[in-house]
């Protein structure tokens, strides 16, 4: 668990390749052409947005009010980690790690996250909606009161999660990934067309 109070105040250095108990604020990170270690780090009102994130680890890191919106993150580990009302609008996610993570009062509208493994993520009064997951692995995931409008889920099983409590208003996602999920009754009455059932009253 991340200590604020033993953190340093610092500034982004082109020359570091890893930081380690540092907070950072009201900066935009510079353009690097190297992946960058964060560990033990909080980063409050932070610009990431369009920056190529590929490779980048984050370790026991707290996002408070940042924006990552549209940056590329392939491959990247993210562990132990807080997310709060920050932005990941488009941010590309692809072939990630994601692990002991929270995501809370967070807007991840568009989000692009195929082919990542998800294990023990809370989603919290969030934004999913046109949320793009395809060929992923999930693993005690829970939602709680999120948007999941119009996303597009396929190859991804969802067995063993509750959606009870998400919105997936027009949400795409196949049968096969629906089975073993837990749903509400309103739900089970909208996926049906899924089955090719008619329900008239």
């Amino acid at each position: 668990m991340l200590k604020i109070d033993n953190l340093e105040l610092k500034s982004f250095d082109l020359n570091n390749e890893s930081y380690h108990y540092n907070a950072f604020k009201d900066e935009e990170l510079p353009n690097l052409d190297y992946p960058i270690d964060f560990n033990n780090c909080l980063f409050t009102n932070i610009d990431f947005t369009n920056k190529n994130l590929d490779g980048y680890i984050f370790t026991d890191c707290i996002f408070k009010n940042c924006d990552f919106s549209n940056a590329d993150m392939h491959e990247v580990g993210i562990h132990n980690s807080t997310f709060e009302s920050t932005k990941l609008m488009g941010v590309h996610l692809f072939d990630s790690v994601i692990k002991n993570t929270i995501f809370k009062d967070s807007n991840l509208n568009y989000a692009n996250a195929n082919n990542i493994k998800m294990t023990k993520v809370k989603i919290a009064t969030s934004d999913l909606s046109h949320l793009s997951l395809y060929d992923s692995e999930l693993k005690d995931v829970i939602f709680n009161d999120v948007k999941l409008c119009y996303a597009e889920i396929f190859n991804t099983p969802l067995k063993g999660m509750d959606l009870s409590k998400t919105n997936i208003s027009n949400i795409k996602v196949s049968i096969n990934d629906l089975k073993g999920c837990k749903v509400n009754t309103n739900q089970a009455i909208s996926l049906a067309h899924l089955l090719g059932i008619i329900i008239t009253d």
